[in-house]
């Protein structure tokens, strides 16, 4: 882990949308998303568009789908910017095992704590890169700031000349504070397969069979419900399914939606480790069954889409007993060091979770 010095004052010294094509590759062909009047969310006319990425962009998406304003603003500062959070975070701490993300710049915030401090997380060629997330203030026994560690340089003389001005230190030293590195453990990463998540994958859904198909689907109440409201039509899916397994390379995003005689559904893949099964509400089952698929590399930043063979999927349990759960996540977990090592990670942890509401996922010990 690559540490990031602090810097401490001391009193004294003494002590998207792809616009140039307006659709996607498949092979050397280029195919245009369907143009769709109706947000695909509330199923009203679209009386004022606004593109709206099928893979978000804030997981490097670039090919969008037409809807409402109303809907994209209200999804995008709600369950959406919930569930994305989660997954940068997750990502960032991925990129720590020696894996190049397309998108570098993302941060972990207050991401690790050591010794008393709160770091923010990012990635570096050499792993994890910590910067301090707030400033520790040092303190005399009155209670007055005499003191403390800050972030950055620029921060520490700001904070000295203050405490000059203000007659608390004489001649106020700045001192450049490495981290104790020898000791730092790899950061762990808290997720929770969520209702913003769930709503995340249903709208992915929703988006990718109004973008390529034709199929006559009704207004879905689960996708404009509150974010924390539970939701019965979203699952999680702890087995993985080979057929689905192949549509996709490692650690890529995935989303695939079918239609047949019966219903409609969909999965969506995160990580191609964390997967979401949905119900897409089917005003009338199709006659000939359909399915397209999409992924989206996040190593790469490529986006593929088109049309496949359907595979039946069916449904996971509503309900599952808790050591079948903890299995599916362990499972996960070991899918996790395989894919990364298959991307080419350097150097990935033997992973752990910790299974409560949420899934702490981190290096044994």
């Amino acid at each position: 882990m690559c540490g990031h010095s602090e810097y401490q004052v001391s009193p004294e010294q003494t002590g998207v949308r792809n616009r140039s094509a307006g659709g996607y590759l498949v092979g050397n062909d280029t195919i245009r998303t369907r143009r769709i009047d109706v947000c695909p969310y509330c199923r009203q006319d679209c009386e004022q568009d606004s593109d709206d990425h099928i893979f978000p962009a804030a997981l490097s998406g670039t090919l969008t789908v037409n809807a409402c304003k109303s809907c994209n603003d209200k999804f995008g500062h709600g369950f959406e910017a919930l569930a994305l959070r989660q997954l940068q975070n997750l990502q960032v701490y991925i990129s720590t095992w020696g894996i190049d993300f397309k998108r570098s710049d993302l941060v972990y915030r207050r991401g690790y704590e050591h010794e008393g401090k709160t770091y923010d997380v990012s990635k570096t060629s050499h792993g994890a890169h910590l910067r301090l997330s707030d400033p520790v203030i040092l303190r005399d026994e009155t209670g007055k700031p005499v003191g403390g560690i800050y972030p950055t340089e620029t921060e520490a003389r700001w904070h000295a000349a203050r405490l000059a001005a203000k007659g608390r230190a004489k001649e106020p030293t700045i001192d450049r504070v490495p981290h104790p590195e020898s000791r730092l453990h790899q950061p762990k990463v808290e997720f929770a397969i969520d209702p913003p998540l769930r709503r995340l994958a249903l709208k992915m859904c929703t988006a990718m069979a109004a973008a390529f198909s034709e199929w006559p689907l009704t207004l879905n109440p689960t996708l404009h419900e509150q974010p924390e409201a539970p939701l019965n039509s979203v699952l999680v899916m702890y087995s993985h399914a080979d057929t689905v397994d192949r549509l996709r390379p490692a650690l890529a995003h995935l989303v695939y939606v079918e239609a047949n005689p019966q219903h409609a559904c969909g999965i969506v893949q995160f990580f191609g480790v964390l997967q979401v099964y949905c119900e897409l509400p089917l005003q009338v089952g199709l006659a000939t069954p359909e399915a397209y698929c999409g992924v989206l590399d996040p190593i790469t930043g490529s986006e593929t889409f088109g049309p496949t063979t359907p595979l039946c999927v069916s449904a996971p349990p509503l309900m599952m007993p808790v050591a079948e759960m903890t299995q599916g996540i362990q499972s996960w977990l070991e899918a996790f060091t395989q894919q990364a090592v298959a991307r080419g990670a350097t150097h990935p942890p033997a992973l752990t979770a910790r299974v409560k509401t949420d899934i702490l996922i981190g290096p044994n010990g």
